[in-house]
């Protein structure tokens, strides 16, 4: 079971309504607890959870903490194969006028739509967790536990900003596999890219933010 993991503290304070995640990630095995692609934690009241169920589901669950108003998803479709690489982004816009809009889910460019629960959040919430204290974790849970155990690659947080999965990828015409694309996305305050080009400096950012 793996136990590597990264964590950044904010030092300024950052977009409560807007943000995107998007990696691209393998899992090493089907392990048990709630393994952790990410959490942005500012206290038990204000946090979002990106994260895979237990090896009894499998399935992909979001869930944001908002003051005691909580919101997210839990997909119907499961990610059990250890040999494949998937992309996922998660799009979040509390602003949106449509509710189905404020929280949006992307597998390998598809957006994904069949959900075995889903609760969006309320028209323009914000979400308390992107202050000047919260901390990032990637591959943990922020209380230190559920580790992710598999591999990551071009790992971007964007702050203040919803994209699609077409700012991160596009179908090969000659192979129709879903493939990585050169970026230009803008990052925000707390927004950062990990390539983890190199595994002695697996925290180095490529986003300009430093």
């Amino acid at each position: 079971m793996a136990t590597t993991y990264l964590t950044r503290t904010n030092s300024s304070a950052g977009s409560g309504t807007k943000f995107t995640i998007s990696t691209w990630l393998k899992r090493s095995s089907l392990s048990t607890g709630i393994p952790r692609i990410m959490e942005f934690y500012h206290s038990t009241s204000y946090y979002i959870s990106l994260r895979f169920r237990d090896d009894s589901s499998s399935a992909l669950q979001f869930y944001s903490e908002s003051n005691g108003s909580g919101f997210g998803f839990t997909t119907n479709q499961v990610f059990r194969d250890v040999g494949a690489f998937y992309h996922i982004v998660l799009s979040v816009d509390t602003t949106l006028g449509t509710a189905d809009d404020r929280q949006k889910l992307y597998i390998n460019g598809e957006q994904v739509t069949s959900f075995s629960s889903r609760t969006n959040p309320t028209s323009s919430v914000d979400l308390g967790y992107n202050t000047s204290s919260a901390t990032n974790y990637i591959g943990r849970k922020f209380e230190n536990s559920d580790y992710f155990d598999g591999l990551m690659a071009h790992f971007n947080y964007i702050d203040g900003t919803a994209y699609d999965a077409s700012a991160f990828g596009a179908t090969n015409a000659a192979s129709g596999i879903w493939t990585p694309i050169a970026s230009s996305v803008t990052y925000g305050n707390n927004g950062y890219f990990l390539k983890f080009g190199s595994s002695g400096a697996l925290g180095t950012d490529s986003s300009g933010n430093s």
